[in-house]
């Protein structure tokens, strides 16, 4: 997700001269055409393609080279009932072709099973001794790879050699050589340049070989459209490039996606709260795909793809939610490394002298590199190489993602001389390197990268138009919605307001990890603007502009207009100490004897606010969290347990004066933190009616709100209390031990304790850290 602090270049697109003849052609508000034409749509004919996919006429699956051979051999097999071994991949695109092939295959009655490799014991691909073993085991007559295959010469080969057909479909790039394995290979990039087929991804190379099989078998093609909402999903977590038959897929999948009737696909937007009838493509990327994903870097896609076949209520009730705790897992881990690798950075700031990004630390999940990879190139504007190793290894592997204005698969590739393994594309690659060479990797790396952009390109955001607020209205957000699906090849519509001013802002959200803000023009129009996970920066002071995505927010079946925060530009810079017009002045306090802090602050601020937690508050007559007002000075005197709530402290006090303490509270065992929330309990049960105030229970323990629901849901989870949870809070019961308890014990306890953790780390960090990283 992009940072909406990142100091981009922002460019306003200029107008185009042929958006006129394609508006007098779709009628509507002018900017559509104008975006249209942007992205290289040129014609009437083009445009109503583009926006109805009624209008498009799709290429025929006989356009994939070997596409009569492989409807053949498939045809042949079913019908002589010879048995079909499935090979795919595991990550969602992988995921949704297995899936597809099974399903249209055991409909037509073949005899068929699947396979997914296990990503940290077989990686990707197809590897021989593993095939082997499975033809063997199984005795297939036909090998049909999806999402993998067209650079597997030796495991098919060996396949081959075993009797066994073999029929090939697959998206990724085709052997450097160009020689392909000896079996049809239905594949994208053996098309020309910009065929209607070209930017396929491997679900949708699936589909085109069903449907090719059901015309030459004499099948009702209408049975096809059962299968679209598994393309939708496959084309949106592949970031597939929304190009021709690409986009025509997802436009008629996401129809079909938003009433499946697929009980795994369900009972997945269910555990998600995702809305499936109003569901877009954003939808499918953040909130059901990062769950099919936990499977495969985490644990066994096969789960994934049995969710996405039954037709068993209660088995996909219960491989969605052990998705669902992978998905939080993953979320977690994500967090710890991406905060290991910032220690890594403060420790060592001469990483970022360097213009690729490459660290290393063993006992990182390598399922999870390459995320925090993109994060932190994004983060930094270079390419950045994440790596780790298993204890007492000597060898490091890991993920590597790109930045604009360089290709990191070339540039590692540049490096095979250090390397033990690589591969990968412009944007992302992978490899594995002995650990003694990671140092003499980071510089040669380094001098490639700086080769290909003399000068560092300046990351830019692209602006579609600079509109008023009182522009941003339904009927511009109902003209712009024209355009969607919106993804790779046709990024979401991003608008620009100027000379505005934050009027109010709030944190929102049951973990209180996003903000909302109301900004207000000249013209004393306001408009709010959600800004996700808005809550870990400093909320903007002054005047601003905003570039933002308009869209809906749908609640209870109510719509209205939503902006999202894309990125934010402060007109007049605020400086911690600055010169002129600071926000605040601010004394380092963190060398001061502890039992100096109060006396000294009493005599400096004798009407200053101290903030103080957990067993403090009372030592020091300071307030929590949630007892905050408005004060001229603030003294911080135990340290906080994230940057969030930092941030928010500041934002209620509104202090000119800060004072920055350093008592730690004492890191505590698990239990004994949970017997401090069990008598937060019983408090909130006796004088709160049940109604938990999370703030106050956080700073009564001295940890977030976000801790504090998996501490909650651990209790529950252990029928100690009973738990609901809505958007309007929390309420805790007595427990009742004849109701099953919705929370799994397991997963809350690992949530608890690494969120605990990360306060307790955090607090270290604020002990010791600049103070301009501090005051964000």
């Amino acid at each position: 997700m992009l940072n909406q602090m990142a100091d981009l270049q922002w460019k306003l697109q200029e107008p185009v001269a042929a958006a006129e003849v394609l508006h007098s052609a779709i009628g509507g508000h002018p900017l559509v055409a104008q975006i249209l034409a942007r992205r290289g749509i040129l014609t009437p004919e083009e445009a109503w393609a583009f926006l109805d996919a009624t209008r498009y006429r799709p290429a025929p699956p006989d356009d994939l080279p070997d596409m009569a051979q492989a409807v053949e051999a498939l045809a042949g097999a079913i019908k002589a009932r010879q048995p079909i071994l499935i090979w795919g991949d595991f990550d969602v695109d992988g995921q949704t072709a297995t899936a597809l092939l099974l399903d249209a295959l055991t409909t037509l009655g073949a005899s068929v099973s699947f396979h997914i490799p296990h990503r940290l014991t077989e990686s990707h691909g197809i590897q021989t001794e593993r095939l082997l073993a499975l033809l063997a085991e199984r005795r297939p007559a036909l090998l049909l790879t999806c999402d993998t295959g067209i650079t597997a010469h030796d495991a098919i080969t060996h396949a081959l050699e075993q009797g066994v057909k073999v029929i090939i479909t697959d998206h990724h790039d085709l052997p450097p050589d160009g020689l392909l394995p000896p079996a049809p290979a239905l594949n994208p990039k053996r098309l020309p340049p910009g065929h209607p087929l070209a930017t396929l991804p491997g679900v949708g190379v699936a589909y085109k070989l069903v449907e090719g099989l059901y015309a030459h078998l004499g099948q009702d093609t209408g049975e096809l459209e059962r299968l679209l909402d598994l393309v939708a999903l496959g084309i949106v977590a592949d970031v597939a490039e929304q190009w021709r038959d690409t986009r025509y897929l997802l436009q008629l999948g996401l129809e079909r996606l938003r009433r499946t009737e697929r009980t795994g696909l369900r009972a997945l937007a269910e555990v998600s709260r995702t809305d499936l009838p109003n569901l877009t493509a954003e939808g499918i990327g953040f909130q059901l795909a990062p769950r099919l994903n936990a499977a495969g870097r985490l644990d066994d896609a096969t789960q994934a793809v049995e969710l996405l076949t039954t037709r068993d209520n209660t088995q996909a009730k219960v491989i969605a939610a052990n998705l669902e705790g992978l998905n939080r897992k993953r979320q977690r881990d994500q967090r710890a490394i991406m905060a290991a690798a910032q220690d890594l950075i403060s420790n060592d700031p001469t990483l970022l002298d360097f213009p690729a990004l490459v660290l290393y630390q063993p006992g990182w999940h390598p399922g999870l590199l390459g995320i925090v990879a993109g994060e932190l190139a994004e983060r930094y504007s270079r390419p950045c190489v994440m790596l780790t190793s298993e204890p007492g290894g000597d060898l490091a592997r890991g993920s590597a993602r790109s930045a604009p204005g360089y290709d990191i698969g070339a540039a590692i590739a540049a490096q095979a001389e250090l390397l033990s393994a690589f591969g990968g594309h412009p944007g992302a690659a992978g490899l594995s390197l002995p650990i003694d060479r990671i140092d003499q990797f980071r510089r040669r790396l380094s001098r490639t990268l700086e080769e290909q952009a003399p000068i560092r390109p300046v990351p830019t955001l692209n602006i579609d138009a600079a509109v008023s607020l009182a522009e941003v209205t339904e009927s511009l957000a109902e003209e712009l919605e024209r355009l969607a699906p919106f993804g790779q090849g046709n990024p979401p519509i991003t608008l620009m307001a100027t000379d505005l001013t934050v009027s109010r802002y709030q944190t929102i959200g049951l973990e209180q990890l996003h903000r909302k803000l109301t900004v207000t023009d000249g013209a004393g129009v306001s408009r709010q603007v959600i800004w996700w996970r808005g809550a870990e920066h400093r909320a903007p002071d002054g005047q601003v502009d905003i570039a933002f995505n308009i869209g809906w927010d749908i609640y209870q079946g109510r719509r209205q207009v939503a902006l999202t925060l894309v990125n934010l530009r402060e007109r007049v810079p605020v400086a911690v100490a600055a010169p002129s017009a600071p926000a605040w002045t601010v004394e380092d306090w963190r060398q001061v004897p502890v039992e100096d802090l109060l006396p000294a602050f009493a005599e400096k601020e004798p009407n200053g606010l101290i903030w103080a937690e957990g067993e403090h508050t009372a030592q020091t007559r300071g307030r929590r969290r949630h007892e905050l007002r408005p004060a001229e000075a603030l003294l911080i005197y135990t340290a906080p347990p994230s940057q969030s709530v930092l941030n928010a402290a500041l934002e209620v006090t509104q202090a000119r004066r800060l004072y920055i303490g350093w008592v730690l509270l004492p890191p505590a065992d698990l239990n004994h933190r949970l017997r401090e929330l069990l008598g937060l309990c019983r408090y909130t049960l006796t004088h709160l009616e049940g109604h938990a105030d999370l703030d106050r229970m956080a700073g009564a323990i001295g940890l977030t709100r976000e801790t504090i629901l998996w501490g909650l849901r651990l209790l529950a989870a252990e029928n100690i209390i009973s738990l609901a949870e809505s958007d309007e809070g929390v309420t805790i019961g007595r427990p009742n031990p004849k109701v099953a308890s919705a929370y799994d014990a397991l997963e809350a306890r690992e949530a608890f304790e690494f969120l605990s953790a990360e306060s307790d780390s955090y607090r270290r960090f604020h002990r010791r850290a600049d103070l301009t990283s501090l005051l964000v």
